[in-house]
């Protein structure tokens, strides 16, 4: 009996903030995305305090997924990979959810490790890698834990990963800690972020490499694609100028700077923002210059992609049997 090759590829990505689905259909010499959307559906709320996925977050998750399921079926013949992180691999119903979302949607999601999660991402934005710069840090900023890659690059093939370290900071959970006084805590949380990485650091002398002007930076979250929108002064986001961009520590400290003058209703109508990143963005910093305070790179080259994007690639690739990447073309993001 043969099987009939996928004419679509589709990958869904079960954040701890955010669930992102993209489907692509395979042509000669490319791989066309056809559709990319997210919505926020902040599945790690309240995981901190319980231990556990909430009642609320577990419905917004799955209504999410349930539309995800809806769209997806009308491609044919399809090959699908969905994956969840940090929210279900800590919490302690969180296999129990994944179990419910099978039943529910159909959708058979695997949760990956903490490495498998960065090295995806890695795998996403590594053609943004110069391959004339020896070495790279990739971050990737999520709702529950941070990822933090030491590679090294190296032309015509994959960035080789030196070190990894997955950080208990995310934007939800560090905004569920320190909702009421972040700003009043911001310096402390910094000393922590940097206490977390202080072993990653002096054991991948990384702080020498960075004098020697021998490091890049590749940013793949929502807060440096926001930091990077709020710089150019966009009203409307678009995604072709802020994905491959640079931000500098400058942009950083001003653009934070400006948010922590700001109410929270302030940055709901902030373009860019909205109310669904809002509450989130201060994390966002947080975490981000506790990292730069560790690892001084200058100029932070932005992603507008990561996990799912290359949870694509490799679901391409094994199933072609040759890497594909290069030539991936993204469509603008929509939400659902």
């Amino acid at each position: 009996m043969t099987h009939q090759a996928p004419a679509y590829y589709a990958v869904i990505d079960l954040g701890s903030n955010t669930c992102r689905t993209i489907v692509a259909e395979r042509t000669q010499g490319s791989l066309q995305i056809l559709e990319a959307y997210s919505r926020v559906t902040r599945l790690s709320e309240g995981l901190r305090a319980s231990g556990n996925l909430s009642p609320a977050a577990m419905k917004r998750t799955l209504d999410s997924l349930k539309l995800s399921r809806e769209k997806l079926d009308g491609y044919r013949p399809l090959l699908l990979k969905g994956v969840a992180t940090e929210a279900c691999r800590s919490a302690k119903n969180g296999r129990a959810f994944l179990d419910q979302v099978k039943e529910e949607t159909g959708l058979d999601l695997e949760l990956i490790s903490p490495r498998e999660e960065a090295q995806y991402s890695m795998l996403g934005c590594a053609s943004l890698l110069h391959p004339a710069i020896p070495y790279g840090i990739v971050v990737d900023i999520g709702g529950a834990s941070t990822e933090v890659l030491w590679v090294r690059v190296q032309e015509g093939k994959l960035p080789e990963v030196l070190g990894f370290v997955s950080l208990p900071y995310g934007v939800v959970s560090l905004f569920e800690t320190y909702w009421e006084n972040l700003e009043d805590v911001y310096e402390n949380v910094l000393d922590e972020i940097q206490e977390a990485l202080r072993g990653f650091v002096e054991e991948n002398d990384i702080q020498k490499t960075i004098d020697c002007g021998q490091v890049q930076m590749v940013g793949c979250s929502g807060t440096v694609t926001t930091i990077s929108a709020l710089s150019q002064n966009m009203q409307v986001y678009i995604r072709d100028q802020v994905d491959g961009s640079f931000i500098t520590h400058e942009d950083v400290y001003r653009v934070k700077e400006r948010l922590f003058k700001m109410s929270v209703a302030e940055r709901i109508e902030t373009p860019c923002i909205g109310p669904g990143r809002s509450d989130l963005v201060l994390p966002g910093f947080a975490i981000l210059e506790g990292i730069l305070r560790s690892c001084p790179v200058q100029k932070i080259q932005v992603a507008d992609r990561g996990v799912r994007d290359g949870v694509l690639i490799d679901l391409v690739s094994h199933q072609e049997g040759q890497f594909f990447g290069a030539d991936v073309v993204q469509l603008h993001e929509s939400s659902q």
